[in-house]
């Protein structure tokens, strides 16, 4: 099986990739259609906070930030680990 990548500091990163394969919210772990590892609720508040920021700049750290800290995957990333698949190497 190949390995699982997930960002975040590193002592959550097992705990984020375990989460997104079980399809759970890496904040709530409510199981729920994720978008960027988040439930809906965690997603809208996530988008609401990055949008009220007056320039791009300050939305990109923001961004940074909150995927350092494990809070949120970066674009596509959720895709990634569920492509994850131990059945396409047979």
């Amino acid at each position: 099986m190949e390995t699982v990548k997930a960002t975040g500091k590193p002592g959550i990163r097992e705990q984020i990739a375990q989460r997104i394969i079980d399809g759970e919210c890496i904040i709530c772990g409510h199981k729920d259609k994720l978008r960027r590892g988040l439930c809906v609720t965690h997603y809208h508040q996530f988008r609401r906070c990055l949008l009220s920021k007056p320039s791009t700049a300050e939305r990109e750290a923001m961004e940074q930030n909150a995927i350092r800290a494990g809070l949120v995957l970066e674009r596509q990333a959720c895709r990634a680990v569920l492509r994850n698949n131990p059945f396409a190497k047979l």
